[in-house]
């Protein structure tokens, strides 16, 4: 045997060994009679088969690959257009049970033979057909949930969202990817002001709280941030819930409160005032009436007689008016008064006259001081009634003989300016403090 001949016996030993030991399933076909039969395979291919490839050498393809003739199309487009190509295949061999996931290299070996290397990727294949239908049904659970869920990185960029969250602004989901969830929702080009989603990435816990977009819904926002394995922050979960309804009730609720306070503060000054004007109208007959008793029998008191018996006429006129009054502040609680124009010094003049009227005993001097003429102003009914009150009240609690009392009216803007200036006691500060500390309480 000559040198050359013993290094080609070698190199062809070498050969064979390497390809025994290969790690992926080798197998050499080889053309014949427009058909392949299996040449030769490497240890890998047989224990693939679990020793059974070996009984199968010398068969041909279309008997092996009945079920998977693509496989026989490729053994002929690699042998007839000498290329090599690889590609995925699932393929059930017959001396298997199971189906199986390879990429499969084909390589055209002249003159007549194909070698396919199959690398089985059925784990790697099994592994994404599980994350694949995890992430479907990851999507189904989301999608169906009310609630606006997105996934965001550390800038705010929307990774992911959920179906009601797109719903939410009449967009498409593939249109939220991408885009800063402020630019959004919130329709800012900013990041919102204490945002519970940018908080939870710099604290790294959960954070909530409420925010209210321009379209006037309220939403109840949750920041959970998402960490690597490290605890390094990768971004975080927004999930939001709109409370619209339920903030509109609790508004709606605290209004109502608001009210009834209000109402029970007025009614509690209301008895107060009605108690105690009660109670001097009362008063003032049992004085008058013990009066009368006195000068009954006396000739010479006859005209102090008359006077004490107008007294009574004013205090029982001034208990009807207390009537009236309760009645007005009552039916002000209940109806809404529409408001419309009014000659404001018509009314005013109506209520002077009225007032001089009732209080012929007294010595009155009113006056006006005014820019001008006339005003027009809105108002109601009721407006008389309040001027009636404050000139009642000059009269009542003023002790002089004569009572002066100085009307000013001045515009004030687009408003109209009264002031009411009178020679009465008026109120001593120390007064002052106890009235208007009553009411800061109730409030409080």
């Amino acid at each position: 045997m000559t040198e050359i001949e013993r290094n080609s016996e070698l190199s062809e030993g070498i050969l064979k060994d390497i390809f025994s030991i290969l790690p992926c399933p080798i197998y050499i076909w080889k053309s014949k009679n427009e058909d392949f039969i299996l040449s030769t395979c490497n240890n890998a291919a047989e224990q693939l088969s679990q020793g059974k490839t070996k009984n199968l050498l010398g068969v041909k393809s279309t008997e092996l690959f009945k079920e998977n003739p693509e496989i026989i199309e490729d053994l002929h487009r690699c042998f007839n257009q000498k290329i090599n190509f690889s590609k995925d295949i699932s393929a059930k061999f017959k001396f298997l049970d199971k189906d199986l996931y390879f990429n499969v290299d084909y390589f055209y070996i002249a003159p007549d033979f194909v070698l396919l290397n199959a690398h089985n990727i059925t784990e790697q294949k099994t592994l994404q057909e599980i994350l694949s239908k995890a992430e479907r049904e990851k999507s189904i659970i989301l999608n169906s949930a009310r609630e606006l869920i997105s996934y965001q990185d550390k800038d705010l960029k929307i990774i992911w969202a959920n179906k009601a969250g797109a719903e939410s602004v009449n967009m498409k989901l593939e249109e939220l990817i991408g885009r800063h969830c402020y630019e959004i929702w919130p329709r800012r080009n900013e990041p919102c002001e204490n945002c519970p989603v940018s908080r939870s990435m710099k604290t790294g816990l959960p954070e909530k709280g409420e925010q209210q977009t321009p379209d006037g819904r309220y939403w109840s926002i949750s920041g959970n941030p998402v960490k690597d394995e490290n605890g390094n922050v990768l971004g975080a979960v927004e999930i939001t819930t709109e409370i619209t309804e339920l903030k509109l009730s609790q508004n709606k609720l605290k209004e109502s409160e608001k009210r009834y306070r209000e109402a029970y503060n007025r009614l509690n000054l209301y008895k107060d005032l009605f108690t105690h004007d009660v109670n001097n109208v009362f008063q003032n007959i049992l004085s008058s009436n013990e009066l009368i008793m006195l000068y009954s029998n006396n000739p010479e008191k006859l005209q102090d007689f008359v006077e004490v018996a107008n007294l009574i006429k004013e205090q029982v006129i001034r208990g009807a008016k207390l009537v009236s009054n309760v009645q007005l502040l009552s039916n002000l609680e209940e109806e809404t008064i529409s408001l419309y124009p009014i000659e404001l010094f018509k009314v005013l003049k109506d209520i002077i006259k009225k007032v001089k009227t009732s209080h012929l005993s007294n010595e009155i001097q009113i006056n006006i001081e005014s820019e001008q003429e006339q005003y027009k102003v809105i108002a109601n009914e009721l407006l008389s009634e309040i001027f009636e009150n404050i000139l009642t009240n000059s009269i009542k609690h003023n002790k002089n003989s004569v009572i002066d009392i100085l009307i000013k009216i001045s515009k004030n803007g687009k408003n109209v300016k009264l002031e009411f200036v009178d020679n009465g006691i008026g109120i001593p500060d120390s007064m002052k403090e106890v009235i208007f500390e009553r009411e800061l309480n109730r409030d409080k």
